[in-house]
């Protein structure tokens, strides 16, 4: 049960922060990697690196409960996240 509320404060956290994250890649300030992890561009003010290791730290807890849940590795579940979001992408 702890970790159903974790992971679900966690799915809270990253919804909160999508619209950012969303501006972040726009700006060109990060990209989504293939890995399912957001890639900061070198240079990033304090802010926008903790939003970007705010988000990745989220996402490998999302990760790892899924992985946890299907019997897959975590790198896993983040390639097919990496391809998710990249189809969404060109969707736009």
């Amino acid at each position: 049960m702890l970790v159903e509320v974790a992971v679900g404060q966690h799915q809270q956290a990253l919804e909160q922060r999508n619209a950012q994250v969303v501006q972040l890649v726009k700006a060109g300030d990060a990209s989504e990697g293939a890995d399912g992890y957001l890639a900061a561009k070198a240079g990033l003010d304090a802010a926008k690196a903790a939003l970007v290791n705010a988000e990745n730290a989220d996402r490998k807890l999302g990760y790892t409960a899924i992985a946890k849940a299907n019997g897959k590795t975590v790198e896993e579940i983040g390639k097919q996240a990496a391809a998710i979001n990249k189809a969404r992408a060109n969707k736009q």
